[in-house]
């Protein structure tokens, strides 16, 4: 195993649990650093001078990520903009060039081009925390009548390799 070099911080903002499950799969796969995992709901300051790496997260609906994100981002740019930095965004969107599109647009623009590593990792449906409008919407229009998961473990995997957090074993990306 991969000795530890940096410590990495894992910021993200989830409405149903999807982008903390992904938090938490990142946090138990980086072997070369010891995350911590924040959600921005529940903390109003986060010290970003202990961290060498930042990885951002959040999940998008209807074309917009959670207004804590946008507010986090906007309120740290420019610390963010000195880490390493990697980004990643949950959803349902089934086509490519959307996702990267939705990708682009839930980040400010330099920390978008700043990112070492970004990546669109799927999402899930949760019928059951839906409201009735939201489930209106899910079925008719995405035609997703149950509980689905569409999170797809490979690209996590990638984007773990991208970020240059995981030991020198790491073949993913070869």
């Amino acid at each position: 195993m991969g000795e530890i070099t940096s410590k990495t911080a894992i910021i993200f903002a989830t409405n149903y649990g999807t982008t903390e499950k992904v938090a938490e799969y990142l946090a138990e796969n980086i072997v070369r650093s010891k995350p911590s995992i924040f959600n921005v709901k529940d903390v109003s300051e986060i010290d970003l001078s202990k961290f060498d790496t930042v990885i951002l997260g959040g999940s998008v609906y209807l074309g917009d990520i959670q207004k804590e994100m946008s507010d986090f981002c906007a309120k740290y740019t420019k610390e963010l903009l000195e880490k390493k930095l990697g980004l990643f965004l949950c959803g349902i969107e089934p086509e490519m060039v959307r996702q990267d599109e939705e990708l682009k647009m839930a980040y400010p623009k330099a920390l978008y081009n700043h990112a070492q590593a970004t990546a669109f990792v799927g999402g899930e449906i949760h019928m059951e925390l839906l409201n009735p409008s939201q489930k209106f919407i899910t079925q008719t229009l995405l035609g997703i009548k149950t509980s689905s998961s569409f999170l797809q473990y490979d690209l996590i995997d990638i984007f773990i390799c991208q970020m240059e957090l995981n030991d020198s074993k790491c073949n993913i990306c070869d």
